[in-house]
């Protein structure tokens, strides 16, 4: 099983690493060009956008669950009825966006002049798009086609870099409107691309054979029950990231929200790295399979993997976090490393958590999710308002981020424990926890740094991969040799 983890990681982690390379690409052309000004703007618009991929993700995911748990007809019934969710969901969230387009022009951007409340309409166009594009990529992912996914994932990342110094010239010369296209690219690559192959491969079948078979009632309520719950945590996360980056604003100005947002993009940008390739092999997996020893040995593989995967990688990034704001933006955000540093360290449980999500979604167990997922975001946002009105500081923030996902962990480790009998194997926590002692070491280490020690970050970044390199048995060793071997092979 873990050889099957392995060779599913490799292939939407190349995936994602390009979407990433490409992403920042486009992120570092915008942030030379406009400064922390022009990545406040976009960031409060990909906002408001945020809303429509919370909507997307929470409906991707009932797609995976709901046709990877199913077969035959109960199969096709699941697909036709949560195509016209997606749809009636696209309306919905138009007109809305459509109507509230001037109060969301000066809620969320703190103007309401014509040109403005224009570009948030605009967004309508982006919002169709990403809601087409996330039901073909859950249409894919229950077909096991991680492949073509990762291919789509580059592909709309590459669109949207070569679109990046054009648009910013146009915003820089005074079209703001000209952001619409870039946020454009990606789902566009992904819904021409997407429905080409699902249309092809004859997984969509089904949907045009039975448009006009409506909603099949036991379908319908699987789907809204999961995505109803994902959708509320995720509308709860994304009104919560509005209202902080409004408070910001209104506390600290325009240029703050843009350092707050270079903060939580990278933080939240690196770990997809692991998030997409783990989810996407992980949730489908663990939604077929009945046996409850099955799942419990494939949960622990997994916590297993997630931290010989994570301590490199969040090491990494802690021990060049100066370089890295500087590649991907510029000096302007160099103070953004006092909020990285916390989150950084918050991303090694945060990781986790996502891994007990993604279980609780598999099982469909949905208040606790519910619970645990909402409790988090009120809990973030009264971190933001006590550490901007009380200290004038976005530090806290961070800290709030660390703190929360420490006692949300804890809670999982609990209720699984007690719920579902998962046992915490001693090849699981003792590595976690030698893991999170070299994280929280080199955090302390380069805690003011502003500038990169080449002479110990290599010393810290070699002490990760050694840890984990050490930590996998002889077995697990010559597997990863082969599949590089073989991997190289194919590249000759």
């Amino acid at each position: 099983m873990m050889r099957e983890i392995l060779k599913a990681f490799f292939k939407t982690g190349s995936g994602q690493v390009g979407n990433m390379l490409f992403g920042a690409i486009a992120m570092k052309i915008m942030a030379v060009i406009l400064g922390p000004s022009g990545i406040g703007l976009y960031s409060l618009l990909r906002q408001v956008l945020a809303f429509t991929s919370r909507v997307g993700d929470a409906g991707n995911s009932a797609v995976v669950q709901g046709l990877a748990s199913r077969k035959g007809r109960g199969r096709d019934a699941y697909l036709v009825t949560s195509f016209w969710v997606f749809v009636l969901g696209a309306l919905v969230l138009i007109v809305v966006l459509l109507i509230s387009a001037p109060w969301l022009a000066l809620w969320v951007i703190g103007r309401d002049d014509t040109q403005t409340i224009k570009l948030v309409r605009w967004l309508a166009l982006p919002i169709a798009l990403t809601i087409a594009s996330v039901y073909l990529q859950g249409v894919l992912n229950s077909f096991r086609a991680i492949g073509l996914l990762a291919l789509l994932q580059i592909l709309g990342a590459a669109a949207m870099a070569l679109l990046a110094y054009p648009v910013s010239r146009l915003v820089e010369m005074g079209y703001p409107i000209a952001f619409i296209c870039v946020m454009s690219a990606s789902p566009a690559v992904g819904v021409v691309l997407g429905l080409w192959s699902a249309l092809r491969a004859g997984w969509l079948t089904p949907l045009l054979h039975g448009l006009r078979a409506g909603f099949h009632t036991e379908a319908l309520r699987h789907f809204l029950s999961l995505a109803g719950t994902l959708l509320t945590t995720g509308s709860v996360a994304t009104v919560v990231g509005l209202a902080t980056q409004a408070l910001i604003v209104n506390q600290e100005g325009l240029a703050s929200a843009g350092i707050f947002a270079v903060a939580l993009t990278l933080t939240g940008t690196y770990v997809m790295v692991y998030v997409v390739p783990f989810s996407t092999y992980y949730l489908p997996t663990l939604s077929q399979a009945e046996d409850p020893l099955e799942r419990a040995m494939l949960t622990q593989r997994v916590l297993r993997l997630t931290t010989l995967v994570m301590v490199p990688l969040v090491m990494s990034v802690i021990a060049l976090k100066p370089l890295v704001v500087e590649l991907l933006y510029s000096k302007e955000f160099t103070p953004s490393l006092e909020i990285i540093r916390w989150m950084l360290i918050s991303d090694y449980f945060r990781i986790f958590v996502f891994v007990f999500d993604v279980q609780l979604m598999a099982y469909a167990n949905i208040r606790v999710l519910l619970w645990a997922s909402t409790l988090w975001s009120v809990g973030s946002l009264l971190f933001a308002a006590v550490s901007l009105f009380g200290f004038s500081s976005l530090q806290g923030i961070g800290i709030g981020f660390l703190l929360l996902y420490i006692i949300r962990l804890a809670y999982y480790l609990y209720y699984t424990r007690s719920r579902y009998q998962l046992p915490l194997a001693r090849t699981v926590v003792v590595p976690w926890l030698v893991g999170l002692a070299l994280v929280l070491g080199v955090s302390w280490y380069t805690w003011s740094d502003t500038q990169v020690n080449w002479f110990t970050a290599p010393l810290w970044v070699g002490a990760a991969v050694g840890f984990s390199w050490l930590s996998i048995n002889r077995n697990e060793r010559r597997e990863m040799l082969h599949m590089a071997l073989r991997w190289k092979e194919t590249r000759q």
